[in-house]
């Protein structure tokens, strides 16, 4: 990944441990870089980390994600 940049991660802590993070890249703006550690999944870590970093965005927000191909 490029333009990573800590000052605009949130990150998830569980127990004093960090279990996910998400940025938001300021062209576009876009959401990027969401990660939650396997064994947390499922649990509802990746919704609030990115309703967390999104709470205090006025506008829309880019997403790009790859397309899941089957078969």
């Amino acid at each position: 990944p490029t333009g990573l940049d800590w000052r605009r991660f949130h990150v998830a802590v569980e127990n004093g441990e960090v279990v996910g993070a998400v940025q938001l890249r300021p062209e576009g703006p876009e959401l990027a870089s969401l990660v939650v550690r396997a064994d947390r999944r499922g649990r509802g870590i990746g919704s609030a980390l990115i309703e967390s970093r999104l709470r205090d965005v006025p506008g829309p927000v880019w997403l790009v994600a790859p397309r899941a191909v089957s078969g």
